[in-house]
């Protein structure tokens, strides 16, 4: 947080407080802040970088489009998906007015789009939003990048939620392998694969495996994160969740979304997006 906070002090000094440079640093200052958990005060910084990008930019920037996507992230953590769509779809079009449609910017608000539809159990319309980002980036990087991993990921997860079971244990597989290919199985994003396919082990009873799989992003979270991260409790508590249940069936794939949170999948997008 203080790197961040000096960032923004000393950019601020030589070129003011409204200049859009400074903008850009509240944006990082924003990131870390949510990351910390102060996510009232990231939001005000969010919505202060979007207002001043517009101003001085245009709106159809790809700063614009940054901190509009950054507000739909936000969004999203505090489950206001309404709020959230339409600051992405806001971010899409920019994207898409400068770029077209096909670019790789435009993959990473499209996912989360996904993911959004996903929480609020849009199962169409996040298979839709999957396919989409899954296409745009097997157009922009080729068959096997690790850009792919998370889309598949989703792609998977609404294939579960739709009844497709099968389809969805491909889906993941497909992503597991081209983790491996691409040399990132023991990255942020694998590890968020690896509790999707927990999540689909869930869902079809599949409980032992299913920790395994959670045990294993434990794994990977604990060597990137620090330990305190909010990411590392809310595995810790659904692991919790599987021991309890013990080996024992679990019958629908309807599962409590409370007790066994997707939530934090969102969090990935925190400053990853290569606008």
């Amino acid at each position: 947080m203080s790197i961040s906070f000096n960032s923004w002090f000393r950019t601020r000094e030589p070129l003011g407080s409204s200049h859009w440079m400074t903008s850009l640093e509240l944006v990082n200052h924003a990131w870390v802040l949510h990351a910390m958990g102060s996510t009232s005060e990231a939001g005000t910084l969010y919505h202060q970088s979007c207002s001043s990008f517009e101003s001085q930019l245009g709106e159809f920037h790809p700063l614009t489009a940054l901190a509009k996507y950054s507000i739909g992230w936000h969004e999203t953590t505090e489950g206001n998906y309404s709020k959230a769509k339409s600051y992405l779809f806001q971010s899409i079009g920019i994207l898409e007015h400068l770029h077209g449609n096909c670019h790789p910017d435009i993959a990473t608000p499209k996912e989360l789009l996904g993911w959004v539809s996903l929480f609020d159990s849009s199962f169409e319309l996040a298979f839709t939003y999957a396919s989409e980002a899954l296409e745009i980036t097997k157009s922009c990087y080729g068959d096997i990048h690790p850009n792919l991993i998370l889309p598949l990921a989703l792609l998977g997860s609404a294939m579960c939620r739709l009844g497709k079971t099968g389809k969805a244990h491909e889906t993941m597989l497909e992503a597991e392998d081209i983790a491996h290919k691409a040399n990132f199985s023991s990255s942020l994003d694998y590890a968020q694969l690896l509790i999707c396919r927990a999540k689909l082990l869930f869902s079809t009873g599949d409980t032992e495996l299913s920790f395994d799989a959670l045990d294993h992003a434990q794994a990977i979270r604990k060597k990137l994160l620090p330990s305190k991260h909010h990411d590392l409790m809310i595995i810790a508590s659904n692991l919790n969740l599987l021991v309890s249940i013990g080996t024992q069936a679990f019958p629908s794939p309807h599962y409590d979304k409370e007790s066994f949170s997707e939530k934090f999948i969102a969090r990935r997008f925190c400053g990853s997006s290569t606008m």
